[in-house]
């Protein structure tokens, strides 16, 4: 089966695929979020057996069975929703994607980029950044700067303030409190990052978080300098870097612990 296909509906990510044999599926999550479906698990049981199925996908945390569904599938979990947006996401399917992938074979509005092809532009972007932390030279500062410039354009990102990256060093306060901004982006998309089982702690792999942000375009750049400022994190307080035995890939993981604060508002 092909890989899914990442496209943004009013800036939420939904995965669809696109078979060779003319038959389109949505990864369900994926419409049940963006439809604001509070229960998607009997939203799945009310659809036919010709409108879904379950595949074993690969996502960013390993692969997962996945519920998916079909055109047909589609339109009745649109009729299981009352939510403004169920017209317009209806008005994007049949206007957008599903003529463009018809007349195409692929979705091509704005360039949208895979998962994998943002994952791969974001850390050629991350390490762009960090030659320019790095180096004093001007010629080569706006060298690095012009390709700066063309994949954050390419990724819809905001451009950095070039002339202060490497010159001028934001105060840990304020590298904490975007980092954890970034994570309550994740959190507000419904997408599962801490690997810890306890409720109390907080468990973070670093790889795993690039992927993320660079998956949902979180323009967050994990550095040396977060990373040294999260080891002096009060709240939630940072207690080490262990192997966890993982929520999210059922393995052990080495991740960055965190005990949560009593008012932290991070799952």
């Amino acid at each position: 089966m092909k890989t899914p296909s990442l496209f943004e509906f009013e800036t939420q990510p939904v995965r669809i695929l696109d078979e060779k044999d003319g038959e389109t599926w949505f990864v369900a999550a994926d419409v049940c979020r963006v439809l604001e479906i509070a229960n998607p698990r009997n939203a799945y049981t009310r659809l036919e057996e010709d409108e879904k199925e379950v595949r074993t996908m690969d996502t960013l945390g390993g692969q997962q069975e996945m519920m998916i569904v079909n055109e047909a599938g589609l339109y009745n979990l649109l009729f299981s929703s009352r939510k403004p947006q169920a017209k317009r996401f209806k008005r994007w399917v049949t206007h957008d994607v599903l003529p463009s992938l018809r007349k195409t074979g692929s979705y091509s509005l704005s360039e949208k980029l895979t998962v994998n092809q943002q994952i791969s532009m974001s850390k050629h972007r991350l390490g762009l950044v960090k030659e320019l932390m790095r180096t004093r030279n001007r010629t080569v500062r706006d060298l690095l700067g012009i390709e700066i410039t063309k994949l954050s354009t390419a990724m819809g990102l905001p451009v950095p303030d070039l002339e202060t990256i490497g010159t001028v060093e934001p105060p840990q306060a304020d590298l904490v409190a975007d980092f954890w901004a970034a994570l309550l982006q994740l959190d507000s998309k419904g997408i599962a990052y801490n690997h810890s089982k306890d409720s109390q702690l907080i468990a973070l792999n670093m790889p795993h978080l690039v992927e993320l942000f660079a998956a949902n375009s979180i323009p967050t750049v994990i550095s040396t300098e977060v990373t040294n400022a999260l080891k002096h994190c009060i709240e939630p307080q940072f207690v080490g870097i262990k192997a966890v035995d993982s929520n999210i890939r059922k393995t052990t993981t080495k991740c960055w612990v965190f005990k949560k604060a009593a008012r932290t508002h991070v799952q």
